[in-house]
């Protein structure tokens, strides 16, 4: 049975932390006596659902002169509206980036003139659709409706323009609904850190006593599909708190 105070105590020192993927170790010491102890790690973890997504769409509307870079951007706003009409969002859901106009021109290099000669320009207009929601189900059902969007024409590129077709696409799962699981994750951590100082000192033939002192724990938010991937492409989080304890032996 863990010690409640200790418990409480570690929620607390968490809790006045700035919210983050990381919190401090900061040690709390009970009893300064030179004891014979045992320093032990304690691991508490669990699967969570994100509650919060953000999904971005870049893309870009291409044209041999202003005017057909701008039709076409019209022409590009509108599939994406009524994409996003079609995956049951309303318009109030999502918006629109201001439109960047730009031109991009290729070139090469003329021996003759010793200098780049442009072969080609072309009209570019650059924008985002922007959604923010707590629905991420619905927002992870549409995701995986985006190669619509290639049918329709739409070049999505990431934020520096380059093709990507759909996988960059893919939304950004956040776990914003942290605290309500901060108490219950210490808790398993300091169970855990005292069934295996009760172990060690099962076979050094001693007791495990009171705790000497314990850092209030480190909280980690992972992927638990795959660790080379983003933590934010996952709609489930690995979260885990690590705590170094020390216990009096007897």
């Amino acid at each position: 049975m863990f010690d409640q105070k200790i418990i409480n105590t570690l929620i607390f020192s968490a809790s006045i932390a700035t919210f983050g993927y990381f919190i401090s170790n900061g040690l709390i010491h009970f009893n300064s006596a030179h004891v014979k102890s045992v320093d032990v790690k304690g691991i508490g973890e669990k699967t969570i659902k994100a509650n919060q997504v953000f999904w971005t769409i870049v893309f870009e509307s291409e044209g041999k002169t202003f005017d057909e870079a701008r039709a076409k951007f019209h022409k590009d706003t509108e599939a994406l509206s009524l994409f996003m009409k079609n995956q049951n969002f309303s318009t109030e859901d999502f918006s629109f980036s201001p439109p960047v106009p730009s031109i991009k021109t290729e070139s090469r290099y003329d021996s003759k003139l010793q200098k780049d000669v442009v072969t080609n320009s072309k009209h570019v207009i650059n924008s985002k659709l922007i959604l923010q929601s707590n629905n991420v189900d619905k927002v992870a059902t549409a995701a995986k409706q985006t190669t619509t969007l290639l049918d329709k024409g739409i070049k999505m590129v990431n934020e520096n323009h380059h093709n990507y077709g759909t996988r960059e696409a893919n939304p950004r799962y956040i776990l914003t609904a942290f605290d309500q699981y901060r108490p219950a994750l210490l808790a398993e951590a300091v169970q855990s850190a005292r069934n295996m100082a009760s172990k060690l000192a099962q076979d050094a033939g001693a007791k495990v006593g009171s705790i000497i002192k314990a850092n209030q724990g480190t909280f980690s938010i992972s992927n638990p599909m795959s660790s080379n991937d983003p933590e934010e492409a996952s709609i489930m989080k690995k979260v885990r708190v690590v705590s170094h304890l020390t216990y009096e032996l007897s």
